[in-house]
């Protein structure tokens, strides 16, 4: 289970924000190079976005959430530069804040993130130059790619802004920011600025084409959800009656940093196929039990979590309300059946027969013709239910499976307590369970 929890969780690209690389091999000595685009109009290197002792500025860029139920982020990478530095990175900090709605907008709230915070996981030469389409070949402005901690945001699907800020070697000038670059382009983004000379954000425009510009950056992570893995367990035969019988042990996981509550699970009895609802359904009920050490087996046999009566068609939900799954810590659970004594079937035609006697007497006593006759009736199915042997119908064996159709969870904390998160519960199928009646 643990080893399909990690396969699923990798991480991948959730948005680029625009190419950099212009001129792929033709700079000094064969590498990639981001060319400011001098032919077109274009003058900026790049956007000052440094903290030093007397600069305070920043960048910033939108985003959109496009997943139903938001994002989990990792990482977010950063390209800069600082002017003349070598090829070891010099880039010390950088902070970032998280933006519901455009940066200085009153109705905009940082909802992740401040302005002192150090998130900067690694910085180093990225093999790539800032370099004019004029001198292709220089080598004075080597970008560095800045790995920046995201692991603790969480975000529903929306439109987000994110706003950074680097500290650099003081002895270097910046840290720079190159903006997205497309060859033939001159406008490349909206991103927008905020310096210590201009206290408010205004657009980030190249000033030699009067054009705007946008910050490259890649975001990382996963799509927001809880994902069960499940482990059949080997009960192959069970005799009516029998409580307790174990037929799905599950791990529940999640990358969502505030946790995620589990509120409640959809069980379905379900044929041998695994797919097709039982004609004749054996189940009284459903527990669900902790397993936190992932072996299969309830760690209190007498104190379930929760238990659900099961309907006539196999179906039962289990309120799971207060159950937390915190982020990257699997939680085990296992599911037991309750099996019927007997099938409510097996009682329909001695009902039906017991009535078959009765009914043309009740029908005389309505006639007020023959009270003997019915006397002598209910005496004979007296009669004959003591002394007769009673029916035996034919072995019914049924063979089921349970299977978990469904799930509902929500965030646990923080900034956006109760936002529902999707359940990946495919493959949530028990073993094939033999029973005779």
């Amino acid at each position: 289970m643990l080893a399909l929890l990690c396969s699923v969780y990798a991480q991948s690209v959730l948005h680029d924000n625009g190419p950099l690389i212009t001129h792929a091999g033709e700079g000094f000595e064969g590498a990639d190079v981001s060319a400011m685009q001098s032919a077109l109009g274009l003058n900026a290197y790049g956007f000052g976005a440094q903290k030093t002792d007397t600069v305070d500025n920043r960048l910033a860029d939108d985003f959109e959430v496009t997943a139903p139920h938001g994002w989990q982020l990792d990482t977010v990478e950063l390209y800069s530069y600082q002017s003349d530095a070598n090829l070891t990175s010099q880039i010390a900090e950088v902070n970032f804040r998280i933006w519901d709605g455009q940066p200085g907008d009153p109705e905009s709230t940082v909802v992740y993130g401040d302005v002192t915070t150090n998130s900067l996981l690694s910085s180093d030469f990225s093999g790539y130059f800032r370099v004019s389409d004029t001198a292709l070949t220089d080598n004075l402005r080597p970008l560095m790619l800045n790995t920046v901690d995201l692991s603790q945001v969480y975000l529903p699907a929306g439109n987000y802004w994110l706003d950074v800020q680097f500290v650099g070697s003081p002895s270097a000038s910046g840290p720079w920011v190159p903006p997205v670059t497309i060859l033939g382009e001159t406008i490349t983004g909206d991103a927008l600025q905020i310096t210590s000379t201009t206290p408010s954000w205004n657009p980030a425009f190249d000033g030699g084409a009067n054009a705007a510009q946008g910050i490259p950056f890649v975001l990382h992570g996963s799509e927001a959800n809880l994902r069960l893995a499940g482990q059949a367990l080997a009960v192959t035969e069970a005799s009516s009656g029998d409580l307790g019988v174990p037929v799905l042990a599950f791990a529940a996981s999640t990358l969502v940093a505030p946790g995620v509550g589990l509120n409640a699970l959809d069980v379905q009895v379900v044929g041998a196929d695994g797919a097709t609802p039982i004609e004749t359904n054996p189940v009284a009920g459903v527990k669900l039990y902790l397993d936190a050490d992932l072996d299969g087996v309830p760690d209190a046999p007498d104190s379930p979590l929760a238990l659900a009566v099961v309907a006539d068609d196999g179906g039962a939900t289990l309120d799971l309300t207060g159950v937390t799954i915190d982020a990257g810590t699997p939680v085990g659970f296992v599911v037991t059946y309750d099996l019927k004594g007997s099938l409510d079937s097996v009682a329909l035609p001695v009902t039906v027969a017991t009535l078959a006697l009765l009914l043309p007497g009740l029908w005389l006593v309505r006639r007020r013709r023959a009270m003997p006759l019915v006397a002598l009736g209910l005496l004979v199915a007296l009669v004959g239910a003591c002394s007769a042997p009673a029916p035996q119908p034919d072995p019914t064996v049924i063979e089921f499976r349970a299977l978990v159709t469904g799930a509902t969870a929500e965030v646990a904390s923080g900034q956006f307590l109760g936002q529902e998160i999707g359940v990946d519960a495919t493959g949530m199928l028990g073993a094939t369970i033999t029973v005779t009646y």
